[in-house]
């Protein structure tokens, strides 16, 4: 069978499972299942003979015999046992469901996966199939998945901008569906002759990645095997954390990406009577310039924090990146200082999946630490003034972005000239600027004044559509921002404050005797809630393990600010006490309540596990505590690969392992695992 008829057949089922219900994230899901598995089943067969680590009751074998109900079964059943498997089989398929609720189909659809032989198809037949089914996924407006989608002109720009070369490392921290690595891969692949090492480097050890959504990493993963990158029993390149949350330890040469869009950093809570509110999210990283809710500016400041001394940067950003104030303008005057921006590219509107983006690509490359500004002059291209582009009728095209490359010059990026749309300006221009403004543009808007010359009225209605969503947008973050600052306490949920949950609980392990630092205090709350159900309703988010938690820090504070609580020195350690008006605190009406009762008989169970333990090991215990629960999984080899990832070097394997004996030996899995 051609490419081409392939391609065909696998679209024409795409389109038939919609018609049972199943939507285009759906089938793209079960593809990938499938077709992973079956090409694995593929290299453990001459000439390949490759251990897969696939057990043989849960292999491709397994699958094709079976029909109805039992197929059904049994395809539940690998799902299930796949994703408890260490590695990029693991990943792939981590918490994987079945969606095909019609047991023909999934016959069907086992058949037409069965019927070819992948492994020898031409990488870029495997990439084609994939890539446009990812597309047509982005499209899904209803899913929201245009989010993870960039457009692949704009990504093959960059790239080309940047000139990467064999043997550097390359980063993307909201990986998506992998489209920035495809580009850099094919890049090198094409400008190099490469030789065996430098192969095995792009393949193994060139990409990293994060992607906090599960079923988003899994699509990325695919993407790159059916692409030629990694390997079936290779480490995977995705993980599946936020990168926001710390620093990695590793330094790259090149970070190309398109950070999320949309409202500021924030995280779901579930009050007591079941309503769910919203808290603000913010990263005490003491590699940043400035605490900030705004993820966007989050991601710029993390970007700086994770180049090398000489490593380029090429990230897609919203308008507000580049005017904000506050924070913005901090992280702005650090950028220019500390790193040369050296271009801006103003994107035009109608490019993105996600409606009402108005965004640009800033390209800087980072500078050894110097007290002169490495900013000498900014060119910025403005390619949104009079440029008119629709997801159907005017899409973007490599050719659009001809002219941006040639005037950005990729040979010799020092030797440029200014044209209508590309123009330069001095470090001392644009410091002198409102709050540091780069949001620079200089042309006329035509439309304005041109009446004879007006675009296609289905382009004006795009357009319309497209700035009245941007509108809306920017009203929600606004809206959003609010509501995280003020809360949504009503009456009754203020007869039960959260914070005082929480002090009280901190008061009863430190009445206990028990003094530890902030951090360990943290832990043992999780522990407390977690283990053994103690009523304290904190969300434990790996992003802010511990007292950076929102609602724990809200409590610690108010509880100092109230002389409840103290930190006192102990030797070099800072640990909390009671405070000077504690017993307003111990005293309170509310000891009286169930809650409160509750949370004390916890402690009362807990506390005496660690009486004689050091402070190093609970805090330990707790994050391997939480990896088990994450992953869903107590076996060893996840969990220490869980545990590098969050913590890298921070814990070595044998005290991780000591603690997964801990959790076995007390049970504690039976807590943490809800299977």
């Amino acid at each position: 069978m051609s490419s081409l008829s392939l391609v065909q057949k696998v679209w024409n089922y795409c389109n038939l499972l919609r018609d049972d219900g199943l939507s285009y994230g759906d089938y793209l899901e079960q593809i990938t299942y499938l077709l992973f598995l079956k090409m694995a089943d593929e290299y453990s067969k001459p000439p390949f003979n490759r251990g897969t680590h696939i057990p043989t009751d849960i292999n491709w074998q397994s699958l094709r015999n079976l029909t109805g109900s039992n197929l059904e079964a049994h395809y539940i059943e690998v799902l299930q046992n796949l994703g408890k498997q260490p590695g990029m089989l693991g990943q792939i398929y981590f918490k994987a469901q079945n969606r095909i609720q019609n047991p023909a189909q999934l016959h069907r659809l086992v058949g037409l996966i069965d019927g070819e032989t992948w492994v020898g198809l031409d990488v870029d037949v495997k990439g084609e199939i994939y890539e446009g089914l990812l597309e047509k996924f982005a499209s899904d407006t209803k899913t929201g998945a245009g989010q993870y989608f960039t457009p692949r002109p704009l990504i093959q720009a960059m790239t080309e901008c940047l000139r990467p070369e064999p043997s550097k490392t390359m980063a993307d921290f909201a990986a998506g569906t992998g489209g920035f690595f495809l580009a850099f891969y094919d890049y090198i692949a094409e400008h190099y002759d490469l030789n065996k090492d430098q192969k095995d480097f792009l393949k193994y050890k060139t990409f990293t990645g994060n992607e906090i959504v599960p079923a988003t990493a899994r699509l990325c993963l695919m993407n790159l095997f059916l692409h030629n990158i990694g390997d079936m029993d290779s480490k995977p390149p995705i993980h599946l954390t936020d990168s926001l949350a710390s620093d990695s330890g590793k330094r790259f040469d090149y970070i190309l990406m398109n950070p999320p869009f949309g409202k500021k950093s924030s995280i779901t809570v579930s009050n007591e009577d079941g309503t769910q509110s919203k808290e603000s999210l913010t990263y005490e990283r003491q590699d940043f310039w400035t605490t900030t809710s705004n993820k966007q500016l989050n991601f710029v400041q993390h970007i700086c924090s994770q180049l090398k001394v000489d490593g380029k940067a090429a990230v897609i950003v919203p308008d507000n990146v580049l005017f904000e104030g506050g924070a913005g303008e901090t992280i702005r005057k650090k950028l220019l200082q500390t790193t040369e921006i050296h271009t801006i590219l103003r994107l035009p509107t109608g490019i993105f999946y996600a409606n009402g983006v108005k965004a640009n690509v800033i390209f800087f490359d980072n500078r050894p630490a110097s007290k002169e500004v490495q900013t000498k002059d900014v060119w910025v291209y403005d390619m949104r003034t009079n440029q008119h582009f629709t997801l159907k009728e005017k899409k973007l095209a490599n050719a659009d972005l001809a002219d941006f490359i040639k005037c950005y010059n990729p040979d010799n990026r020092h030797q440029r000239s200014e044209t209508e749309r590309f123009k330069k300006f001095t470090y001392d221009e644009v410091v002198t600027r409102d709050k540091t403004n780069l949001d620079i543009f200089w042309l006329k808007d035509e439309s304005i004044t041109d009446l004879d010359n007006l675009p296609n009225p289905e382009v004006i209605a795009a357009e319309i559509v497209d700035n009245l969503e941007g509108a809306l947008e920017s009203f929600k973050i606004v809206q959003e921002a609010l509501t995280l600052s003020v809360g949504h306490e009503d009456s009754k949920a203020e007869s039960k404050p959260k914070p005082f949950d929480i002090m009280l609980a901190v008061g009863g392990i430190l009445e206990r005797g028990f003094t530890r630092g902030e951090m360990v205090t943290a832990k043992l709350l999780y522990l407390a809630q977690e283990i053994f159900g103690a009523p304290l309703g904190i969300s434990f988010s790996k992003q802010n393990f511990g007292p950076y938690d929102p609602k724990i820090k809200k409590a610690l504070g108010a509880a100092k600010k109230q002389q409840y609580l103290t930190l006192k020195k102990v030797g070099e350690q800072e640990v909390l006490s009671l405070g000077s008006k504690s017993g307003t605190l111990l005293n309170s009406k509310y000891k009286t309540s169930p809650a409160y009762t509750k949370t004390q008989s916890m402690l009362d169970d807990l506390l005496p596990l660690f009486t004689k333990t050091k402070s190093e090991d609970i805090e330990r215990l707790a994050s391997v505590c939480k990896v088990v629960q994450d992953a869903q999984t107590l076996s060893e080899e996840v969990v220490q690969e869980k545990m590098a990832e969050w913590k890298p070097g921070r814990f070595t394997p044998s005290e991780i392992q000591k603690s997964i004996q801990f959790i076995k030996q007390q049970a504690w899995d039976r807590k943490l695992i809800y299977k």
